[in-house]
């Protein structure tokens, strides 16, 4: 008999059916069961909400509970479900190493589509908005000391250049894209958040009565794992984490640019006086 493998489905709404996977059951040809995990799991944006963060860690917990290739423990609740069995190759030395593979995909570099090393973030991230066609309302490369009339000039000396921003009469949009497929993902991803945060201490504590976004977009392709990474790594430090791949959130960015860019002041940018 062949080992055969079924993945444990978290399902955080029944009528939509929108599934992800917690990890696999195996069964051995020895009749033996064995777990398989997926290695990194999304945040709250990605399954809905905080509370549904926190249950889809409690049941990844509980795998290693699961004694059975039947039926789950009744602790995993109505959330989780059973696949239809799969086949494992019968040419597979190690049934959970080459199950574990198929759950965390792509964690290798060479396997993931690369942009090319010429090619800035901040570039790549542009693309988005001449794609959707906001690009007239976005500006590039925003300088605390003297963008938007140096809205942020107490705070400059701390603060590096944002990517984009969008200003409006009394809002500003600061935006960094995040760019799954560049090399160095983990080095973007650290500066990109130690940016962020400070970005975001600046604008609460700023004074004259405007107020600011502090928005990370995370860009189309790559491996689903790094982008649940970069939300969960990201929304901590940003006001607003969005996954331009979900059409709702996508949707909800280009509205917000749109509205703020149509009411910008063109003296916004102009420096402060000598």
């Amino acid at each position: 008999m062949s080992a055969t493998y079924r993945l444990v489905h978290f399902t955080p709404d029944p009528f939509t059916g929108a599934r992800l996977s917690l990890g696999a059951v195996i069964l051995a040809d020895d009749g033996a069961v064995r777990v398989a995990r997926v290695a990194r799991l999304p945040g709250a944006e990605c399954v809905g909400s905080r509370d549904l963060a926190v249950a889809v860690r409690r049941l990844h917990g509980r795998l290693a509970s699961i004694s059975s290739a039947e039926a789950l423990p009744a602790a995993f609740g109505p959330y989780a479900s059973l696949a239809a069995p799969e086949r494992v190759p019968d040419e597979v030395p190690d049934p959970v190493v080459w199950v574990e593979s198929l759950l965390n995909p792509v964690r290798e570099r060479e396997r993931a589509p690369a942009t090319p090393r010429g090619a800035h973030r901040s570039t790549l991230g542009y693309r988005f908005f001449e794609t959707w066609h906001v690009d007239r309302y976005v500006k590039k490369t925003f300088k605390a000391a003297t963008d938007w009339d140096g809205w942020l000039h107490r705070h400059a000396a701390g603060l590096q250049e944002i990517s984009h921003w969008v200003p409006g009469k009394k809002r500003v949009l600061l935006m960094e894209p995040v760019v799954p497929t560049r090399p160095h993902f983990e080095k973007d991803l650290q500066e990109i958040a130690t940016r962020l945060l400070a970005y975001r201490y600046a604008v609460g504590h700023s004074e004259n009565g405007r107020r600011g976004e502090v928005v990370a977009y995370v860009t189309a392709g790559g491996p689903q794992s790094l982008r649940a990474e970069a939300i969960e790594q990201l929304t901590p430090c940003a006001h607003r984490v969005v996954d331009t791949d979900a059409v709702g959130q996508r949707s909800a960015f280009i509205q917000a640019i749109e509205e703020i860019g149509s009411q910008g002041d063109p003296q916004a940018t102009l420096p402060l006086p000598a």
